[in-house]
């Protein structure tokens, strides 16, 4: 029958309530820190987030090393409630085993806030990745996502409801490109949908698309990461970002708007060129335009915590926003009620249920 799957075992399509599409609850991103190249910034970088140094850290967001990690169960657990005490349903937890996922941990959250958690497989971006990976081949990697997708996570029982997201930087690395292959055909095998990370400030989504598709992925059960701060990327033209977006959608694919809230700044994350977050204006105009191009029945929305800053405990707008606040800027920007449930209720449905 349809369903699910969530960390807690399967689940009817209709059960899934509001649901934000890409989150995570612990990470270490640490991949992206760069050593300070200014010496006098030597003891910031190694500094605990604090209040008092958020107008630091949000003009460098991946500049301090404890800002990059997400690691305590208990904080996130707490944070987590935030989503449901706003009437949200589901989370999808999008880390990796390259970068901290826990599958124990994301059970325990399910089970503490009554939220369906959905878990993610594959791997992050090449910064990230064990050793190894480079040679192993993509038949093997192939193999050991079908088997966390059928089988659960180690000796955890928790099986993996989405894979990914699956990282391609700016300039795709071979085993970036590889991993999508082994993740195309791991989807072709199971029905489980794809989420891929996109690099920020890049425009290769039809190269990741197109390897995909090769590989018999069905592009319409597809998930472009991070489109919303790609608002950015062409130096604030929003008509070409969102012919940039039109083309994405046009293939079937979903467009995610996953760092609602966030309108940090990102100049030193090894492997990325410098980027800045979208405004929550410029996300609910460019949605609002997209919706009345066609496209309501293929955006996402989600927060993307994986920052100590984007927590509520740190000055942050937490796992709650877009049930709080961010549906409100949609609607004033002229998005229709109707679509905005859609974003949260069907859309993630059509996406999670495997047939």
């Amino acid at each position: 029958m349809p369903h699910v799957m969530t960390v807690t075992g399967p689940i009817a399509p209709e059960e899934l309530g509001a649901t934000i599409t890409h989150e995570h609850l612990l990470i270490d991103m640490t991949c992206y820190f760069p050593p300070p190249g200014d010496p006098s910034l030597d003891a910031f970088a190694e500094e605990p987030v604090a209040l008092d140094a958020l107008h630091r850290i949000r003009v460098d967001i991946n500049g301090v090393r404890d800002n990059v990690l997400l690691t305590d169960p208990d904080l996130a657990i707490e944070e987590l409630r935030a989503h449901a005490d706003e009437g949200g349903g589901a989370v999808v937890d999008v880390t990796l085993e390259d970068i901290g996922r826990d599958p124990h941990v994301l059970r325990r959250a399910s089970e503490e806030t009554g939220l369906h958690v959905i878990a993610g497989c594959g791997h992050y971006v090449h910064l990230s990745h064990r050793a190894g990976l480079d040679d192993e081949p993509v038949e093997s990697i192939h193999a050991r996502l079908v088997a966390e997708l059928t089988e659960g996570i180690g000796d955890s029982g928790v099986r993996p409801g989405i894979i990914g997201e699956i990282g391609a930087s700016a300039d795709l690395h071979p085993t970036e490109a590889k991993v999508l292959r082994a993740a195309a055909r791991a989807h072709a095998d199971t029905g489980v949908a794809i989420t891929v990370h996109l690099s920020p400030n890049s425009d290769n989504a039809h190269e990741v698309l197109d390897l995909l598709e090769a590989e018999g992925a069905d592009l319409r059960r597809v998930v472009a990461d991070h489109l919303d701060i790609n608002l950015t990327r062409f130096r604030g033209d929003l008509a070409r970002a969102l012919d940039y977006q039109r083309s994405i959608a046009a293939r079937g694919c979903f467009l995610e708007y996953d760092t609602c809230g966030n309108s940090s700044y990102s100049p030193s994350a090894i492997g990325d060129p410098p980027f800045w977050f979208a405004s929550d204006q410029e996300r609910a105009i460019a949605i609002a335009q997209l919706c009345e191009d066609g496209y309501a029945d293929r955006i996402l929305l989600s927060q993307d915590v994986c920052h100590k800053t984007d927590l509520r405990r740190f000055g942050g707008v937490g796992y709650g926003h877009v049930m709080r606040t961010f549906r409100t800027h949609l609607r004033e920007a002229g998005v229709p009620a109707a679509a905005v449930d859609g974003f949260l209720l069907d859309n993630p449905r059509r996406l999670l249920t495997v047939p």
